[in-house]
């Protein structure tokens, strides 16, 4: 268990200053549109400096499970990678992208 409020969120945004890294959000809560309150989303401001793949990516009331989101970090993580960037997982507990998924 990672401890939160120990600033982990401006460290990742400190290594998109210096490195060639990208931010891809793993916080099943942040990826929902309009979903800011309980989730320690960054702001508008910090989303328009400091992209965060995965972010706003559905509606609350769309079906959100480890299956789905799973393969959209994956993708994210392969468009970064792609671009010669490395991927730095930011937020949550990892669950989504850490389940197994069914076959």
């Amino acid at each position: 268990m990672r401890q939160t409020g120990l600033g982990k969120p401006a460290v990742a945004m400190a290594l998109v200053d210096c490195l060639p890294v990208e931010l891809n959000s793993v916080d099943s809560a942040q990826s929902c549109i309009d979903m800011s309150v309980g989730t320690v989303k960054p702001d508008r401001a910090i989303l328009a400096r400091h992209r965060h793949r995965l972010s706003d990516l559905m509606s609350p009331e769309e079906s959100h499970s480890a299956a789905r989101f799973r393969p959209d970090v994956r993708a994210a993580m392969a468009g970064i990678t792609a671009a010669g960037k490395l991927p730095v997982l930011v937020g949550g507990t990892l669950l989504h992208f850490c389940a197994p998924v069914g076959r």
